[in-house]
């Protein structure tokens, strides 16, 4: 099994800039963001580059953040065929489902099923900035919230599409606000796939100029 050191990365290489690009992140597959190929590496792969102008593929294989790399040139009809497979296998990772015999839901998902991957649980986020100020308009608040959502799910290694869990908490819950949030959370999430959601009202939050906060929990691949 692979380690969180552990790297494979199907690349497009070219003789002009030797760039790299991850195309597909699943299970056991850790693809970092990666430009170029190291210094150490780069007289080992010249060999295996296709010629001036052209591109080729190949698979990229690290185990152990210290260990042996190893780099297999393919075809790009194999280098297809790892990519519908990558992709299969990430999309495996969660599913979405809405069960016909509920309600369609409104830009949320009625059950969402985890198979594999890190759980990483956010804290309630509110509409204040990193100094702690909060305006005094709803709308803001809640674009202020997922601002700071987006950042917590960041320094945890996730994004947006990762998310499995919303629960909103707003005081003076009204449908101006519920569209509010709508129109704010449908900028961040993955609306094809989007989390499950809980909304509640309440009576009040921790600070009486709060009225919104949103908890998350995300699946990192």
């Amino acid at each position: 099994m692979h380690t969180d050191a552990d790297v494979v990365r199907l690349e497009r290489f070219s003789q002009m800039g030797r760039e790299a690009q991850p195309m597909a992140n699943s299970f056991g597959f850790t693809l970092a963001n990666q430009q170029s190929f190291d210094a150490g590496a780069q007289y080992f792969d010249q060999a295996r580059l296709p010629p001036t102008g052209e591109e080729g593929w190949m698979i990229k294989n690290r185990i152990g953040a210290k260990g042996m790399t190893t780099r297999i040139p393919i075809s790009a009809v194999i280098a297809s065929a790892v990519l519908a497979f990558l992709t299969q296998l990430h999309a495996q990772n969660v599913q979405f489902k809405n069960p016909s015999e509920l309600a369609k839901p409104a830009g949320y998902s009625h059950v969402v099923i985890v198979n594999r991957g890190k759980l990483a649980f956010i804290s309630g986020q509110v509409g204040s900035d990193k100094d702690g100020k909060v305006s005094a308009d709803f709308r803001m608040q809640a674009r202020q919230a997922f601002v700071n959502l987006r950042a917590a799910l960041t320094a945890a290694g996730a994004k947006p599409a990762d998310l499995v869990k919303l629960n909103y908490y707003v005081v003076g819950l009204n449908h101006e606000k519920l569209l509010a949030i709508r129109e704010e959370r449908d900028q961040i999430i993955d609306k094809d796939n989007p989390p499950a959601s809980t909304l509640a009202g309440v009576q009040a939050l921790f600070r009486e100029d709060v009225q919104l906060e949103i908890e998350a929990e995300a699946v990192i691949p």
